[in-house]
């Protein structure tokens, strides 16, 4: 449009402190008739706004926690400048708006209709009561440990592909969370149809409809211990690729040297019992798309130390993640089973009080799903080295048998050499 007041952009590539990796200020810089940029993505809180040029740049920090306000006056060029910006913290005493709470209705009524009614569910729907609040949001991942909110994500996405699958269910071995999927948590009181999506809103599957679906792949049984090597390695490294497994229980001494750190894993089954891991058979697992389509990357980043090679249930290697979506097949709809639904699911299938699911307390605390030795002993440290130590500790061997060998042959050599000096002496 031509002539017009102000421009502003809503943009998703944030800033930093780094002004060279600062992607919206370089925005401003590419893009100067720009009169305001409302940056996310990085979660920036700036107390006080960026000037790039003649271009603001605000960001009110992250999951909804404030509210930011710019005061703009027009100047003599037509071009606007800064009277106030300010960020108030979001409570209830800031006041409803009538015109944004009309346009919040409107919204959510275009949702429900365009959106929720595909899952049959409605958008201020209480899908449960939590009589404890699980881990705060900033903090899922920060520290490498087995999560509560994880295991209950990882175990919604077990039930739920039960319940698609129905007559065809074909048992599920593993599932899998990313910390870096987990968008959202859940706190005391009732757990709506928005928090669940909130706790898994990423992406959206080939249907175009918002939300990654479920896929199942299939794994080894070396590959599944490769996957706690992946997450007790990667993990203090990178937080957003912690991962939380139902259905698979591991121990990780952090002391150990890196893809080599977890010393036991088996699988849990829902009887309570415990399995063996046999090296060669093949396991079900089932992850989000975006997660499976990263198991597919973990030789690449372990520079080839690790090998995961998601397969079909034959074992043949998967090309295309898209093949192996789970649908409903409960309804004659055949959805994709998204992530978010399957939390929601899982939400509504326990016990009831006064006709309301509520969360079991057993999600309260950790049960030995990821089990953290910080044994330091000598033993500790070298017992039950993976595949990866083994090949290390062989080539050390062998640097260590070469070097000695050449050692002693240049001895040898030496000996020989002085033996001959005394045998032929040089006469000047």
């Amino acid at each position: 449009r031509e002539k017009v007041d102000i421009i502003i952009c809503l943009s998703h590539s944030g800033t930093s402190k780094v002004r060279s990796e600062s992607e919206d200020w370089l925005l401003a810089e590419k893009v100067p008739e720009i009169d305001v940029i409302i940056s996310g993505h990085t979660h920036t809180k700036l107390e006080s706004p960026l000037i790039a040029g003649k271009t603001l740049i605000g960001s009110c920090g992250e999951y909804g926690n404030y509210l930011g306000i710019i005061d703009l006056r027009q100047g003599t060029d037509r071009r606007w400048e800064l009277e106030k910006y300010s960020l108030r913290p979001v409570s209830e005493d800031i006041e409803l708006d009538a015109g944004i709470s009309e346009a919040i209705e409107n919204y959510k009524s275009a949702v429900q209709k365009e959106y929720l009614d595909k899952f049959a569910l409605k958008f201020d729907e209480v899908l449960a009561g939590a009589p404890f609040s699980f881990i705060p949001t900033e903090k899922i991942g920060a520290e490498f440990k087995e999560e509560p909110l994880g295991s209950l994500i990882a175990d919604g996405y077990m039930y739920s592909v039960k319940k698609a699958e129905g007559a065809d269910y074909e048992p599920v071995d593993v599932s899998v969370v990313a910390a870096g999927t987990m968008r959202g948590s859940f706190v005391m009181g009732e757990i709506s149809v928005g928090d669940a999506f909130i706790a898994s809103s990423l992406g959206t599957g080939p249907d175009g409809v918002a939300g990654y679906p479920l896929i199942s792949v299939y794994l080894t049984g070396r590959e599944l211990m490769e996957l706690c090597e992946v997450d007790a390695s990667v993990s203090p490294l990178m937080s957003s690729a912690q991962l939380y497994m139902s259905g698979l229980a591991y121990t990780v001494n952090p002391n150990r040297m890196i893809f080599n750190r977890v010393t036991e894993a088996h699988l849990t089954r829902p009887d309570g019992t415990s399995e063996k891991l046999q090296e060669k058979k093949l396991y079900r697992l089932v992850t989000g798309l975006y997660n499976a389509q990263m198991l597919s990357i973990v030789g690449e980043k372990s520079f080839g130390l690790l090998s995961l090679v998601p397969k079909d249930r034959k074992g043949n290697p998967i090309s295309d993640f898209e093949e192996h979506i789970i649908y409903d097949t409960s309804n004659s709809d055949k959805n994709e089973v998204k992530e978010w639904f399957a939390i929601a699911q899982y939400l509504k299938s326990f016990s009831a009080v006064n006709g309301i699911s509520q969360v079991p307390v057993y999600y309260r605390q950790p049960h030995g799903r990821k089990v953290i030795d910080n044994d330091t002993g000598l033993g500790a440290i070298l017992k039950n080295p993976g595949r990866v130590a083994v090949k290390i500790y062989m080539i050390l061997l062998a640097a260590v048998i070469i070097t000695g060998a050449a050692i002693y042959l240049l001895l040898r050599l030496r000996r020989y050499l002085r033996n001959k000096k005394r045998k032929f002496p040089i006469i000047l």
